[in-house]
């Protein structure tokens, strides 16, 4: 069946050269926010760590310090933008939000945002001020959202307790 034959049904490809190309639509940008996984800050988590890496690597050493500096605020810029993005999709798609929380294999991702923010805030130690307060947040962050969801809870029920 060919372009021409489509049943009036069925949606039309849209070209990328058609008019109104490259402007979203409200219903297009919701879609790609949707698919937007928590485990973006992983990324983040993954340069911290690298940058860690390379500022305990040789400590002596300007080159390799510049570098492990320098994918520090990489991973603060990244932290940002995945931070925005997750929030904006939090805001207008909060129904898929829950539906990740939900989710049995998708929740174990929830804590990586929190976990990101403990390990940039050790990158940062090298090239801002003192990370006592960003940690301190991350660590109660990662606490603190399971618990909300009810993600602590005893392996076993109590007697005379649902679980």
């Amino acid at each position: 069946m060919t372009a021409a034959e489509t049943p009036a049904s069925l949606p039309r490809p849209t070209s990328l050269t058609g008019a109104g190309a490259g402007t979203a639509s409200r219903t297009g940008t919701a879609a790609r926010l949707e698919h937007l996984p928590v485990a973006v800050f992983a990324i983040v988590m993954g340069l911290a760590g690298t940058a860690v890496a390379w500022q305990r690597a040789a400590p002596g050493s300007r080159p390799v310090t510049a570098t492990g500096n320098g994918l520090a605020w990489l991973a603060l810029g990244v932290f940002v933008a995945a931070g925005t993005g997750y929030a904006v999709k939090a805001w207008r798609c909060r129904s898929a939000v829950l539906v990740e929380w939900r989710h049995p294999g998708q929740v174990a991702f929830v804590p990586t945002g929190s976990i990101a923010a403990v390990i940039l805030a050790f990158a940062l130690d090298e090239v801002a001020p003192p990370p006592e307060p960003a940690s301190v947040r991350g660590a109660v962050l990662g606490l603190g959202v399971p618990a909300r969801r009810g993600g602590l809870r005893p392996a076993v029920s109590r007697p005379g307790r649902p679980r």
